[in-house]
């Protein structure tokens, strides 16, 4: 499930706390369960760690909820996109 994916993933971010990979997969875990606040902290994190892949971003599944949010908008302007 979702919520178990997210369990593990923040059982890892402590050990691995500026991986980008794990930052996104965040982002995406926090978007699918509708915690869109958080995912958009998330995906902040990611970019600034280096996980800047604009087309997936905007074409990932996982990530749609927080695209039709402002929160996405706001993420993307804040790097000049």
């Amino acid at each position: 499930s979702v919520e178990q994916a997210e369990a593990l993933l923040h059982l890892a971010l402590p050990h691995m706390p500026g991986d980008a990979d794990l930052l996104y997969d965040l982002a995406c875990a926090h978007s699918l369960g509708g915690e869109l606040e958080s995912s958009a902290e998330f995906l902040e994190r990611a970019i600034q760690a280096g996980f800047v892949r604009w087309d997936q971003f905007e074409n990932d599944a996982d990530l749609r909820n927080l695209r039709e949010s402002p929160l996405f908008s706001e993420v993307l302007r804040n790097y000049g996109r």
